[in-house]
């Protein structure tokens, strides 16, 4: 029985490093945040079933199969939803190093116009409400490419920030789906390469 255990979790933790390491960044930014979430229901659907030791993917649509299988003790379904967060998080937080890794080696700074801003509440329990902000700014690509993005903001980015305001965008040229605003002080420093080649650009070109 704990053949299965390693197997299926042995597949878990493979399709965990497929998922964060080796998916196209591109792919993941069509996705934005459900790459993450479904990403991490799949790894723990296959963590479950090597809790449950089961026979096949397909254990959860068969009841008399399920309950074959042993038993969720309490203990492993803590650990269950604990590793679920844990892999949405890991997913998460090395697709951002991915991205910013690979901006600072091929991204291009341009200028972004701000088309629209997005301020979202909702409930929560431990909060009361909580509030999440969001821009819309579309810029052209050195090829000419209109193209439409979004990210999410702070309230005092959010704050300071008006349609029409302009801001900087480092993205991919090979993928424009792949950016990254530039709007504080770590983010300046965190690509000032390329954005000294930017200013260099812009100097030497008007």
């Amino acid at each position: 029985m704990a053949k299965k255990f390693f197997i299926w979790f042995g597949t878990a933790i493979a399709t965990l490093l497929l998922l964060t390491f080796v998916m196209p960044l591109f792919i993941i930014f069509h996705l934005k945040g459900f790459y993450y979430v479904l990403g991490g229901i799949l790894v723990t659907y296959l963590t479950y079933l090597a809790f449950k030791q089961a026979d096949s993917f397909g254990i959860i649509f068969y009841a008399e199969k399920r309950n074959k299988e042993p038993k969720m003790t309490k203990f492993k379904k803590f650990m269950l939803a604990f590793l679920g967060i844990a892999y949405i998080g890991v997913i998460g937080g090395f697709t951002y190093f991915r991205t910013d890794n690979l901006l600072q080696k091929e991204g291009v700074v341009c200028l972004a116009s701000i088309t629209n801003g997005t301020h979202t509440t909702r409930k929560s329990l431990k909060r009361g409400t909580e509030n999440s902000y969001s821009i819309e700014f579309t810029f052209k690509t050195i090829s000419g490419e209109k193209i439409t993005g979004f990210d999410n903001v702070n309230a005092e980015e959010f704050s300071r920030l008006r349609i029409g305001s302009v801001v900087k965008v480092i993205y991919q040229p090979s993928h424009p789906i792949v950016m990254r605003t530039i709007l504080n002080k770590d983010d300046e420093l965190k690509f000032k390469e390329k954005i000294d080649a930017f200013r260099g650009f812009v100097f030497f070109n008007f």
